[in-house]
């Protein structure tokens, strides 16, 4: 299952297209293309990005991403991390039903080098 399917499982409850998200946020969508959608549990950004073809990205493109404060969102989240390479998936993991995150958040890479270089970083 895809991180869109599941999340769409899970019920969606996010505008895509970011008019529902603050100006920073919206300013990242614009920039990259990607979309966000809002779970009860989680933030989902891209999965997969604009235009991608292939196949969705192995376990290895994983990292996990821990110690974030609870109100950090991806428009500061994204630019760190895209430096390294091309994100396909960011998972900001979030309290149920709250705007607070866990601390936590899972970003795939499109390449597993490009986990290698942001674990190493």
């Amino acid at each position: 299952m895809t991180d869109k399917e599941a999340a769409i499982e899970e019920g969606s409850n996010g505008n895509q297209d970011g008019s529902s998200h603050p100006p920073e946020i919206q300013e990242l969508l614009k920039r990259t293309g990607y979309k966000i959608d809002v779970t009860s549990s989680c933030r989902i950004y891209g999965g997969p990005p604009p235009n991608f073809t292939g196949e969705e990205p192995s376990e290895e493109c994983q990292v996990f991403i821990g110690r974030l404060p609870q109100n950090l969102k991806e428009d500061v989240i994204v630019p760190v991390f895209e430096k390294i390479g091309q994100i396909y998936v960011l998972r900001l993991i979030m309290e149920h039903k709250s705007d607070a995150s866990r601390g936590y958040a899972f970003l795939r890479y499109l390449i597993p080098a490009d986990a290698e270089s942001a674990i190493k970083e």
